[in-house]
């Protein structure tokens, strides 16, 4: 789940790399860049044609994740939780957040669980792309070890 995102090249980037790492479907909430905008088409390298997208409001969102009972974590650079020690076995659903803003207020919720990733250096944070990359081969690993016992 991608909310907010602004950059074109960077809804293409995820797009192609939630192709190669296996991701169900991605969904746009409230996007503030078009999706078919020529960088985003550039950079998906033709996924934006491939993958299953779906583009809504928060509250549309929100009701979807609800009625499939998914597990929902939300990449927050201010969460306690890393992002290898959640259960992405689990039928879930990650949202990364805007370039700018990161996650909108709303994804404060009791049922949406904060994770991060480390950071080491100086940066407080990731490309959104990066993150989302991270995050989406992490959830194929933990289901790939899962089916090896």
């Amino acid at each position: 789940m991608l909310d907010q995102v602004e950059k074109p090249g960077n809804l293409g980037a995820m797009l192609r790399t939630a192709d190669g790492a296996g991701v169900d479907a991605v969904l746009l909430c409230e996007p503030k860049c078009e999706l078919y905008n020529p960088n985003a088409i550039r950079s998906s390298q033709g996924a934006i044609f491939t993958m299953p997208i779906s583009v809504g409001t928060f509250d549309e969102v929100w009701n979807w994740l609800s009625c499939k009972s998914l597990t929902t974590y939300a990449a927050r650079v201010d969460a306690q939780q890393l992002y290898n020690q959640v259960n992405f076995r689990q039928r879930s659903a990650i949202v990364v957040g805007s370039e700018a803003e990161g996650l909108g207020s709303q994804w404060n919720r009791s049922e949406v669980i904060p994770i991060r990733l480390p950071m080491l250096g100086t940066m407080d944070s990731l490309n959104v792309s990066v993150t989302a990359g991270i995050l989406a081969y992490e959830s194929w690993r933990q289901k790939q070890s899962a089916s090896n016992f």
